[in-house]
């Protein structure tokens, strides 16, 4: 019976070390819906779910006013970074050209969430 407690103690602390390890190298990356060279209001939402991940918060903007927008994202409060690529072909949304965006900057920053 000892034993058994034993080993439960040990994996209950191992788990609890895990989990706080993985909270520390926590990092999220917001993918910032744009419409019509607008930031979608759901962005504070999303945001707010990437804190509750723990760790820093970057936020990705594409598009062709990528800079402007990326300018007022940088306000909202929690954000961390902003990375902003300005070109048309981001105007969209279409997935072919954001997913290489998004292998790209994930090759770059390694984040451990992408929302």
């Amino acid at each position: 019976m000892y034993a058994l407690r034993q080993v439960a103690r040990t994996g209950l602390r191992r788990r609890a070390f895990a989990s706080a390890a993985s909270a520390r190298n926590a990092s999220s990356l917001v993918v910032a819906d744009v419409n019509n060279g607008q930031v979608d209001a759901s962005i504070l939402n999303t945001v707010t779910a990437a804190i509750k991940v723990g760790g820093p918060v970057s936020v990705l903007v594409a598009g062709g006013n990528a800079a402007e927008l990326g300018e007022s994202v940088s306000k909202i409060a929690g954000v961390d970074s902003v990375i902003t690529v300005a070109d048309e072909v981001y105007d969209h949304s279409v997935a072919e050209n954001m997913t290489k965006l998004l292998e790209a900057v994930q090759g770059l920053k390694s984040f451990s969430h992408i929302l």
